[in-house]
């Protein structure tokens, strides 16, 4: 019974890693005293939303995956989503119900999301990679700069 069980997640499971890393609230650049807190979690599917009307399936794991600034209560924290295990068969959900609040009703997008029979995944893989790790940081900074 354990083995079928094995099989199944290592068929349909992965592992993402969240870390919430504290930010000075002014320059957002990452205070090196304090600790990063992680959390690793399995998933059966990543859930992508189409919303925001990506270009394609990279375009939306993209948003998935980006870096973001969080309020919480001991300060402002920047929110990252790596994977450290893919599975073998990796399921993406699109999300195409959208709420139109000025209807006020559910509303279900048709709009196309393009994608190639190959999917390359080692962007949103954890890394040790220094070169990719300050290219994020890079597109972090530029996305937070050009929002705020």
């Amino acid at each position: 019974m354990s083995l079928n069980i094995d099989l199944v997640k290592r068929l349909f499971f992965g592992k993402t890693k969240q870390t919430l890393t504290p930010v000075d609230t002014t320059t957002k650049e990452i205070i090196e005293s304090k600790e990063a807190r992680t959390k690793e979690e399995r998933f059966l599917n990543l859930i992508v939303n189409i919303g925001d009307h990506p270009k394609d399936i990279y375009d939306a794991l993209d948003t998935y995956f980006t870096e973001d600034l969080l309020q919480l209560d001991d300060g402002e924290v920047k929110r990252s989503l790596t994977i450290t295990e893919l599975p073998n068969i990796l399921q993406i959900q699109i999300q195409r119900v959208q709420f139109d609040r000025v209807r006020l009703i559910p509303v279900k997008s048709i709009e196309p999301l393009p994608f190639e029979e190959q999917l390359y995944m080692d962007r949103y893989m954890e890394t040790e990679n220094q070169e990719l790790i300050d290219k994020t940081t890079e597109v972090f900074h530029w996305r937070h700069w050009r929002a705020g």
